[in-house]
């Protein structure tokens, strides 16, 4: 089968993955489980790019933006950055097993829902630079994506206080460590985000009295900017020399 008519892009996880409960920012509604979804077919070829993150990329993937790619989506409702990395009773974690899937390209969106646990911003990096670092040890490369922006409703859920400065700090720290780190950078965020801090009106989910998911609109906005970045991680190797090396 060639590659690049892989599969329809998968939405869900493995069924071996440990569960998690709690209330988290990004779930489809205050009442969502997290209870792993029915297992997605592994692919018989490595899918060029797996998507790993929580609802935000799970509905991305939803609204049909990736058909015909040969892409992976792996988006786990209420995932925190932490929850993505747990392995418990000898299974394995919802990272590992993407790992597993031996994509050439691992593109990561993850942190709000650790927000919505009470996390702070520097609670989240050291979680996402252990990805980079166990992806590219595995011969992946990897995309690093920031958080798309809120609305203002979106700014005090669950556990989570000021989102949208949250978001902000989060989201440099990212790009500082892509830089520091030649990670490739996916920076969703300036593409969505309004002259307020919150996220452009057009860019709202589908659900008026969701202020925190992205719409159909945002999906159509992100798209494009994950492609190009896919395009340049392969471009690159696993580990890129440091910048002025």
């Amino acid at each position: 089968m060639n590659a690049h008519r892989l599969i329809i892009a998968t939405v869900g996880i493995l069924a071996a993955l440990p569960g998690w409960s709690g209330t988290a920012l990004a779930q489809e509604s205050t009442t969502a489980t997290t209870t792993p979804q029915p297992a997605s077919p592994i692919p018989k070829v490595p899918p060029v790019a797996v998507f790993l993150g929580d609802s935000y990329t799970k509905y991305w993937g939803k609204s049909g933006a990736f058909i015909g790619r040969p892409y992976v989506i792996a988006g786990q409702s209420g995932a925190t950055s932490e929850w993505m990395l747990l392995s418990k009773d000898g299974k394995p974690s919802l990272f590992e097993a993407q790992l597993a899937l031996k994509p050439q390209v691992l593109v990561i969106m993850a942190g709000i829902n650790d927000f919505g646990q009470g996390h702070p911003p520097e609670a989240v990096m050291p979680n996402l630079a252990t990805m980079v670092t166990q992806a590219r040890a595995a011969g992946i490369r990897v995309v690093l994506c920031t958080q798309p922006p809120v609305g203002p409703k979106g700014d005090n859920y669950a556990k989570s206080r000021n989102t949208k400065d949250n978001l902000v700090k989060l989201n440099g720290l990212i790009r500082a460590y892509c830089a520091a780190n030649q990670v490739v950078l996916c920076d969703f965020h300036p593409a969505l985000v309004g002259e307020d801090g919150f996220r452009k009106p057009e860019y709202h989910a589908v659900n008026p009295e969701d202020d925190v998911h992205p719409g159909p609109k945002a999906f159509e906005v992100m798209t494009p900017l994950a492609e190009a970045a896919i395009k340049t991680a392969l471009s690159q190797e696993v580990n890129p020399a440091p910048a002025g090396k």
